[in-house]
């Protein structure tokens, strides 16, 4: 039997990104989610990815990820996301990519999580979806569930 649950958070932390042309590899993001789980052990959610970049960029990443519950505080997550740089006075461009993230989430009570994943962008922020040099970066958050 299926089960509908919506829940709805932020999470915020830092980004340590793997980029040649970059020489501060620490950057901050905010993450708004919504969630619905499907089943007792498996979920589907969304996010919008706010991603400081440091510079005179930022990026928004929006993934769309399924969850498996194997134990009552741990999840696992896995999804694609498409990725759109921000420029100068938060303007979409028309740079835009994608890529997937897996990663972890534990609960430590009712409403606060701590959260990690490997996100690997399988494009540079070009204008087209064009597969090029990849960005690979590890992020570790905390988040609240309301």
């Amino acid at each position: 039997m299926f089960t509908f649950t919506t829940l709805s958070g932020i999470v915020t932390g830092n980004t340590i990104e793997n980029r040649l042309e970059i020489s501060e590899p620490s950057t901050s993001y905010v993450n708004i989610f919504a969630e619905k789980s499907l089943s007792e052990k498996f979920g589907i959610r969304t996010e919008i990815i706010y991603a400081m970049g440091g510079g005179e960029s930022n990026t928004l990443e929006i993934p769309i990820i399924f969850k498996y519950k194997p134990l009552k505080n741990l999840n696992f997550y896995s999804g694609l996301q498409a990725n759109f740089l921000l420029v100068r006075k938060n303007s979409v461009s028309n740079k835009a990519g994608f890529g997937f993230n897996v990663g972890a989430e534990y609960h430590l009570g009712n409403h606060f999580f701590v959260d990690t994943r490997y996100v690997h962008k399988f494009s540079q922020l070009k204008s087209s979806f064009r597969v090029d040099k990849a960005i690979n970066s590890v992020r570790l958050g905390i988040g609240y569930k309301f």
